[in-house]
């Protein structure tokens, strides 16, 4: 179906574009609810699986390449890592070369923690898509990545004072 169709097909029955949009905002709610639930019991949440998992790897990173491999901005990753430092998950030292840059490091306590995350998220995965063939899979990474390019470049088409106010509130 081409976009054109695909668009008139929305508008000539715009309940099946709402039920859409609502179902992939329940799926996200009920992903965001499981999952921290389980990670919680672990003390660690979704957003600090994803530090860990990028420092597993050993590998030591300044806040700067974290936050890019991350997609979030410095202050945000910034925020995180002192929490997840005050938890005891990783380490921030000074680079004794240069005491501008700054090194994160995962602990022992943050890899073992990684690693039950790790087991938590494969149980949730095989439940969630263990019903679903490997075509269909396929075929439903394809459409939401889809999504998720057309969602990122969105941009709102509304009469000049509401595109204001818009701007202002994000």
């Amino acid at each position: 179906m081409s976009d054109s169709a695909t668009a008139l097909l929305f508008e000539e029955n715009d309940e099946s574009a709402v039920e859409l949009f609502l179902a992939m905002g329940d799926i996200s709610k009920y992903q965001d609810k499981r999952l921290l639930a389980a990670l919680s019991e672990i003390g660690v949440n979704p957003a600090q699986y994803s530090y860990l998992s990028e420092l597993s790897t050993g590998e030591r990173m300044n806040l700067r390449e974290l936050a890019q491999r991350l997609h979030v901005k410095a202050p945000t990753a910034c925020v995180t890592v002192k929490r997840m430092e005050k938890s005891g998950l990783v380490t921030r030292c000074t680079d004794p070369a240069d005491s501008r840059v700054v090194w994160i490091t995962i602990t022992e306590k943050g890899r073992a923690q990684y690693l039950q995350a790790r087991l938590i998220l494969a149980d949730y995965i095989a439940q969630v898509f263990g019903n679903i063939s490997e075509r269909d899979a396929s075929m439903l990474y394809g459409l939401l990545c889809r999504i998720r390019e057309n969602v990122k470049n969105y941009i709102p088409n509304l009469p000049n004072s509401l595109k204001l106010i818009g701007e202002g509130s994000l």
